[in-house]
């Protein structure tokens, strides 16, 4: 078959088979190398292409470790064909394990707008400031192996496992010893990380969000005049710029950092339960009711979401629960949509549970 469609590939340079074909030639010898190799050179107007990609992109991913190559080409099947929702899924999940957070939400919306979503792209959207997987620390470990000091695997590595595990000032004996200061292991690891990279978005919200936490003013001051230019289209940072207003009994402009904070992720009740701290004091009593009940409600929805044994699989009732939500939200784009696949996967769901169970013995 090799020789056949290198002849092929001779004569017919225009076409993707011939490509594709020596490809799987080589992946199947274990020529992994030469086979993503092969598939890069494919055209992009032909229609074979984007699948054969999404093949390459799992080579990538797999035997070669390589996921960053392995997005690219997933971002390159997306913009062959924008409706291929595999892609989309697998690329959003790269972006949510490694802590991409403006390029999954984005990309997450995009999947949306195209009509490609499944239920676990809302769960990122609705859970965008509190991404926690359980096999996140393994899959980072894994695809470091590929890259040991890549910056984007050695923050999520970390900060996935802190959030997984529950951990922050407890001691894993398996992960290594305290520091003399008493300071567990975990911690020692992710100071090193913000002193080599102290640019990094994701290590500088954990460091505000402790410092906020303990009310240490002058540090999260500190933290912020550093904060790199992305921050200001992260909500976060105008949460904690909020907090430090506030903190400061600035609470005008702790009521617009909390008011941008929101306008940029909807879904912060952490911030929608700080700024009713706010109108609180400005005797706003009205506002006060409607922040917290919302505030209330967006925390009880997002815990349900964090326990989800597999975020593919949400049960109907929390689906619309999450609808109702993104509507109070002001997200249209989210409970509309919400709302139109609910219908589609209740009859999906219905077909299933009426189907007879297949033996496959």
């Amino acid at each position: 078959m090799e020789r056949l469609a290198g002849r092929w590939r001779w004569w017919d340079r225009g076409k993707a088979a011939p490509l594709i074909y020596l490809a799987e030639a080589a992946n199947r010898t274990e020529r992994y190398e030469r086979a993503a190799e092969l598939l890069d050179q494919l055209p992009d107007d032909d229609p074979m292409t984007p699948p054969a990609l999404l093949e390459r992109s799992d080579i990538q991913f797999g035997p070669l470790n390589r996921p960053i190559e392995g997005a690219e080409t997933l971002d390159r099947v997306i913009k062959l064909d924008p409706k291929l929702v595999e892609a989309r899924r697998r690329l959003v999940y790269f972006y949510a394990f490694t802590l991409q957070r403006r390029k999954m939400v984005d990309l997450a919306y995009d999947t949306v707008r195209h009509d490609c979503d499944l239920p676990e792209t809302i769960v990122y959207i609705l859970l965008q400031d509190s991404l926690s997987f359980s096999n996140a620390y393994k899959e980072n470990t894994r695809w470091l192996r590929g890259d040991p000091d890549k910056e984007l695997f050695l923050v999520a590595r970390a900060l996935h496992r802190i959030r997984s595990s529950g951990v922050d000032d407890t001691e894993d004996p398996k992960e290594g010893p305290r520091d003399k200061d008493g300071t567990p292991f975990h911690r020692k690891v992710v100071a090193e990380y913000f002193a080599k990279f102290p640019q990094n978005l994701e290590l500088m919200a954990y460091y505000l969000q402790l410092s906020s936490t303990s009310g240490d003013v002058d540090e999260v001051a500190r933290l912020l005049s550093r904060a790199p230019p992305e921050a200001e289209n992260d909500n976060r940072f105008w949460r904690y710029k909020g907090w430090l207003h506030a903190a400061q009994g600035e609470l005008r402009q702790a009521k617009e950092s909390y008011e941008r904070a929101l306008l940029l992720n909807g879904y912060d009740y952490v911030s929608r339960h700080q700024l009713a701290g706010v109108e609180r004091r400005f005797k706003r009593l009205e506002q006060v009711k409607a922040l917290e009940e919302l505030a209330i409600e967006g925390k009880a929805v997002q815990r349900e979401l964090r326990q989800l044994e597999d975020v593919a699989n949400v049960p109907e009732g929390l689906l619309k629960r999450m609808a109702l939500y993104a509507e109070k939200c002001g997200d249209d784009v989210v409970a509309s949509q919400l709302n139109y696949r609910i219908g589609q996967w209740s009859e999906e769901w219905s077909g299933m549970r009426a189907e007879p169970a297949v033996s496959v013995d």
